[in-house]
């Protein structure tokens, strides 16, 4: 035996001890080797020395230098069952009990209480309970997938909007039975499309506007539906006929307005039976022409029949007459156009004072 008894012992060479009890060991005394941590059993041990490198499990890596975290398998759940972040499958689960998301294979599915236990088990091929947001493959291209299962509704949060009643305007809503609703009560909504076009040397874009005070742009309340385009089609309008006499007047604003004859819509009546609108209108010469669009459209080859040759009156002649009465002009003042329905009343007064006449030669002869 070799009993060592000092207090300092110095070794000039190397010594091998198979092993020892040491009764008080410092940690820093420890400078070079290694630990098998597999033999080593550490407690309260404090984290915070814990500052570098990576620490590893069978599942689960955290590298302490780069910040990444690598799971193999298993799952992130919170206590309350609300929150599940499944790694086997790659799915995120989150809701509150009554509403809750889904988040599998890149889309969103969005459900009530009645899906909430398959959601948050992670389940494969989820259907939504009322929504899903996710990849569209349509024939013209790929884009965003909005789904709703019964209603989907887009609309703008307002404070103190009944959460009861149609969503707060505006607002899209369309439904599975083929309902489709555009709420824009008390705003503008304004449609554009195609391709601009020049009205007067100034270029416009086709659109529709729905609630508006133009053309005008005056102060009153905004209660129009005005389109704008090169032309204006509504194909039924020519298919549908009727017998009955036209009765739609076109404003120098573009308004269509019904045209009517009784006395409840009309002021200040004075009826005559003077000739002398008639007698005017038999100096007024016919004209043959071709209008003028048509002509520049079958030049420019928008138009492919030759323009038909039209007959008729020309106001210009009707006022040289002094037939104000029976022209129409635009708010500027310039003659636009003939009211030729007023053509026949203006004869009435002279054929009634001619057939007088003739009855007068009869009961002579």
């Amino acid at each position: 035996k070799l009993v060592l008894d000092a207090p300092t012992v110095v070794f000039t060479g190397n010594a091998f001890i198979p092993s020892a009890a040491i009764a008080s060991l410092s940690a820093d005394k420890i400078t070079t080797g290694t630990l098998n941590a597999a033999n080593l059993n550490v407690i309260n041990l404090n984290a915070s020395a814990i500052v570098t490198g990576t620490i590893s499990g069978a599942n689960l890596a955290i590298n302490l230098n780069t910040g990444e975290v690598l799971f193999q398998k298993g799952s992130i759940k919170s206590t309350n069952g609300l929150l599940n972040i499944n790694i086997d499958n790659g799915t995120f689960a989150q809701g509150d009990g009554v509403k809750g998301m889904l988040f599998t294979q890149g889309e969103l599915y969005l459900s009530t209480s009645s899906m909430w236990a398959s959601l948050m088990g992670g389940g494969d091929g989820a259907v939504p309970d009322y929504g899903k947001i996710g990849f569209n493959q349509a024939i013209v291209g790929q884009g965003l997938l909005i789904e709703g299962k019964h209603v989907l509704t887009l609309g703008i949060h307002k404070d103190n909007w009944p959460s009861t009643v149609i969503a707060a305007p505006p607002s899209l809503m369309m439904s599975d039975t083929g309902w489709f609703y555009l709420n824009g009560q008390g705003t503008l909504v304004q449609i554009d499309g195609g391709d601009k076009y020049e009205v007067n040397g100034f270029s416009s874009q086709p659109a529709i506007y729905i609630g508006t005070n133009a053309p005008t742009w005056n102060k009153g309340p905004k209660n129009r539906i005005v389109i704008d385009a090169e032309y204006v089609h509504i194909r039924s309008v020519y298919d549908m006929t009727t017998s009955s006499s036209p009765n739609v007047f076109v404003a120098s604003d573009g308004a269509l307005v019904r045209s009517t004859s009784a006395s409840k819509y009309k002021v200040n009546i004075e009826r005559t039976r003077s000739t002398d609108l008639a007698e005017r209108l038999l100096t007024v010469p016919n004209a043959h022409w071709l209008d003028k669009a048509a002509m520049e459209r079958y030049a420019s080859g928008e138009q492919k029949e030759l323009p038909q040759t039209n007959f008729g009156l020309i106001a210009e002649d009707l006022e040289a007459a002094g037939l104000e009465d029976l022209v129409v002009r635009g708010p500027d003042g310039e003659l636009e156009g003939i009211q030729y329905d007023r053509i026949a009343a203006a004869l009435l007064p002279l054929l009634a004072q001619m057939k007088t006449e003739i009855d007068e030669l009869k009961a002579t002869a």
